[in-house]
C-alpha cells in the first residue's frame, strides 16, 4: 500500500517520527514530525502526530519527554482511535523504540502502516 491507497481509507492518519532517536534532538524531532504532518495534511489527509502534540505539553508541564511509560500509555488511545499509520524515515527512523513500538501496535490492531521517505 502507498500513500494514494492510505488516503483511500480515510479516518485519522498517526503519522510516526523519532523522537529521542532523532540525530538532532527533540526540538528537531518535533519541527520533523510538524513539517511531515503539514505535508499529509496538504495532501488532503487528517494526520495525528504524537510528537506534534506531546512535545510542547511536556516542555510546559515539566512532564519527562524521553520517558516511553508516561508518552506509550498516552498515545496508545491515539492509535487506537487512528485508522492507519504512516513512519516517516527520518534519521534515526531504525533505531527509535517508539517508532517500533507502534509498529507494533498497529499490526495487532490488524491496521495499515504506511513508509514515507523524508522530505528534502
Amino acid at each position: 500500500m502507498n500513500l494514494e491507497e492510505l488516503r483511500d481509507i480515510g479516518g485519522i492518519t498517526y503519522v510516526s517520527v523519532p523522537y529521542t532517536a532523532h540525530l538532532y534532538g527533540l526540538s528537531a524531532a518535533a519541527y520533523d514530525a510538524d513539517r511531515h504532518a503539514a505535508h499529509l495534511i496538504k495532501m488532503g489527509f487528517i494526520p495525528f502526530s504524537p510528537i506534534s502534540h506531546s512535545h510542547p505539553i511536556a516542555r510546559v508541564g515539566g512532564i519527562d519527554p524521553r520517558s516511553h511509560e508516561i508518552w506509550m500509555a498516552q498515545n496508545d488511545a491515539f492509535m487506537e482511535a487512528c485508522s492507519a499509520m504512516v513512519a516517516v524515515h527520518i534519521p534515526g527512523w531504525e533505531d527509535s523504540i517508539g517508532m517500533k513500538m507502534e509498529r507494533e501496535a498497529f499490526a495487532r490492531m490488524g491496521k495499515p502502516v504506511v513508509e514515507m521517505e523524508m522530505l528534502p
